[in-house]
């Protein structure tokens, strides 16, 4: 199901940037620390912050301790998407 939401998202974004004249679609600094501030929120939820997992980057030596997927549920992630069209992707560039 994840996966078939971020391909078509991914897909209609793609047709997006054609129909804009847009080569790229890059997020802010200032959206990508947000962004990490609210898997890590997510995470703080659960066990994993507490264990040595690929999740949090463990299995790569020297890697910071983070989380790497977003744990806040589908839904949420489905909302958040989302929130970006309907925001006209004011936290991209």
């Amino acid at each position: 199901m994840l996966a078939e939401f971020q391909t078509r998202w991914i897909v209609e974004r793609m047709q997006d940037m054609s129909d804009d004249d847009k080569r790229t679609l890059e997020p802010t600094v200032a959206a990508e620390d947000m962004w990490i501030k609210r898997s890590k929120e997510a995470a703080d939820r659960t066990l994993l912050p507490h264990t040595d997992s690929l999740y949090m980057g463990a299995n790569i030596p020297g890697k910071p301790r983070v989380i790497q997927a977003y744990m806040g549920g589908f839904v949420s992630y489905q909302r958040l998407c989302a929130d970006a069209i309907a925001n006209h992707y004011q936290d991209f560039e």
